[in-house]
């Protein structure tokens, strides 16, 4: 089935109120795009519990994302003067919250999954060398306009175990392709103000296995672990 064809299903089911608190389907559209997003960014050997500490932090993440979704659907059921909507005037009503949640941001999201992975990988692999790169040094983003707050660290050299890597390791920021490279370089000094790091992007990934942060948003919806698992078990991915 088509994204399309699973929103729509998604839809109706919301409409006729047949649906849990939190959309399997629409559970399946994100967690399906971030699991991608994982397999693709991990690179070489990694432990299979580290794998699935990001396994699960992606499907964390699809789950409250969802449960946001829904309650923001549901909350379109109702016209202006308290009744409810038709199938086909809710869900005109509703194609710009499917569009933000299934298409645009999920895009970003995708990306960011995919360098958290990637950066993961690497830091897994920059701790087993760190008798001999015990430093870090902060790398310019290949984004062809940079962010200005990010061209502040640029050069900057921690040690590994240095609190700045805890949050501003790369990808610190929607839309961030800044990097670390390990170094044997001096450590410099830090600006005296760092730069604000997104919501849900504030952790070394690397550390956690959490590809998200519970500060975003989304986690405003209490979403339980039984929960989380459920959707995560039942997850089958769609057929195109």
């Amino acid at each position: 089935m088509s994204v399309k064809g699973i929103v729509n299903e998604a839809l109706k089911q919301i409409h006729e109120g047949t649906e849990l608190e939190i959309s399997q389907l629409l559970f399946n559209l994100t967690y399906s795009s971030l699991l991608e997003a994982v397999n693709k960014g991990l690179e070489g050997e990694i432990k299979q519990e580290f794998k699935s500490k990001l396994k699960y932090s992606a499907a964390s993440f699809s789950a409250h994302k969802t449960a946001a979704q829904c309650a923001e659907l549901r909350d379109s059921l109702l016209d202006e003067n308290g009744k409810k909507r038709s199938f086909a005037k809710f869900k005109k009503a509703v194609s710009g919250i499917v569009d933000n949640y299934n298409v645009r941001w999920l895009e970003v999201e995708h990306q960011a999954a995919v360098r958290g992975a990637r950066m993961a990988t690497n830091w897994q692999r920059w701790e087993a060398q760190a008798d001999i790169y015990p430093n870090l040094r902060y790398l310019q983003t290949r984004a062809t306009t940079p962010d200005e707050a990010h061209l502040k660290l640029v050069g900057i050299v921690r040690p590994m175990n240095d609190p700045f890597w805890r949050k501003h390791l790369p990808p610190s920021r929607w839309g961030c392709l800044c990097g670390a490279v390990p170094t044997t370089e001096g450590v410099t000094e830090l600006p005296e103000k760092l730069p604000e790091v997104s919501q849900g992007l504030g952790g070394n990934v690397g550390q956690t296995g959490e590809l998200f942060t519970d500060d975003h948003p989304y986690f405003s919806k209490k979403v339980s672990e039984q929960t989380i698992n459920s959707l995560q078990d039942a997850y089958k991915p769609s057929a195109e």
